[in-house]
């Protein structure tokens, strides 16, 4: 594309959201040294806005704070002539709406430990971020407050990634976190969809509608109205998972319903108390799972996938770049597997 963003050669751009545009880069070194990421830069509509900018930065930097093996890497924070970007690692593989769409359009659910362990990943990355702490040691209460199918990333060498805490809010930041809706209305937790004060079981709630979906590849909240979804997710009205799968254990079903409890604290407290109960009952049903078969499935369901940039001359690598997944926090617009979007504010 012939676009630089500071040491970053833009090289394709990926996708366009409401607030940033997602390029795929490589940061060049000396003695050859190359690295593909892929850098949200702030879109050009929102690069004058001053409130926008600082909440874009104050959040990246909390992104920036988390180093876990289930997490997206941040790498950078930068500018450049007056264009504010994040670097991330590139991520070579699927998102979970993805993997739904085609087990959807296959009429097969996922295999029931493949669906776990990546429920139970994306909870002890989630609880990582839970619990970090700032320099004073003192918790940063990190809510991701956008956790859905296509948040969490699933690598073609089976590594499984939650993404985009581009909405993740500290809690000891000055900015209130009631009062507005944020992330994906189907994946929202009952006192999200009220615009009250969300913890972390907001995010054991989402995690648990992606759990529910894994299992039943069924959406659970869907309209085409947004008050009828809120109000579905608002009273509870689930139908429990096993009533849709029933050769689905109803301990398994049972997890599930006690993480979408309408009350927060009937909840699992913590990712990590739902990460405990997935891998327990994996251990008793015999379905733990390892990433090589994680990686196994992905090839048996999209193909042998090389990064795009293996094996491909300078000349051919823009053409190559066609066929990148389109993966980080909801590219891919036109997947099967849609999810609504809250564009309200309270």
């Amino acid at each position: 594309m012939g676009i630089r963003l500071g040491r970053y050669a833009v090289l394709k751009h990926l996708a366009s959201g409401g607030m940033a545009d997602v390029l795929l880069a490589r940061s060049d070194g000396i003695e050859g040294f190359e690295r593909h990421v892929v850098l949200k830069r702030i879109r050009p509509e929102h690069a004058r806005d001053q409130r926008f900018i600082r909440m874009f930065l104050d959040e990246a930097r909390v992104a920036a704070t988390l180093h876990h093996q289930h997490v997206v890497q941040v790498y950078d924070i930068g500018e450049a002539g007056g264009e504010y970007f994040i670097a991330m690692e590139y991520l070579h593989g699927e998102d979970v709406r993805t993997l739904l769409s085609a087990a959807s359009r296959s009429r097969a659910h996922a295999p029931l430990g493949i669906a776990l362990s990546i429920v139970s990943a994306a909870a002890a990355g989630l609880h990582y971020a839970h619990e970090r702490t700032g320099s004073n040691l003192q918790p940063l209460g990190i809510v991701h407050r956008d956790v859905s199918p296509s948040n969490i990333h699933v690598g073609y060498d089976g590594a499984i990634k939650v993404v985009d805490f581009g909405i993740a809010k500290a809690t000891t930041r000055e900015e209130t976190q009631s009062g507005s809706l944020k992330g994906k209305l189907s994946y929202m937790s009952p006192e999200q969809c009220k615009g009250v004060a969300v913890d972390r079981r907001s995010d054991v709630y989402a995690l648990g509608v992606v759990l529910y979906e894994l299992v039943t590849t069924a959406r659970l909240f869907k309209s085409d109205n947004d008050y009828q979804v809120m109000e579905q997710i608002v009273h509870g009205r689930i139908t429990p998972p096993h009533a849709r799968r029933p050769d689905l254990p109803r301990e398994l079903s049972d997890i599930i319903m006690r993480a979408l409890a309408t009350d927060r604290d009937r909840r699992y407290a913590t990712a990590d108390e739902l990460r405990v109960a997935i891998d327990q009952i994996a251990a008793r049903l015999g379905l733990t799972t390892s990433t090589s078969d994680i990686a196994a499935y992905m090839r048996k369901q999209f193909g042998e996938r090389p990064e795009p940039w293996i094996g491909v001359s300078a000349e051919d690598f823009a053409s190559k770049l066609d066929n990148v997944p389109t993966m980080i926090g909801a590219l891919s617009p036109n997947a099967s597997w849609t999810e609504q979007p809250a564009s309200d504010s309270r």
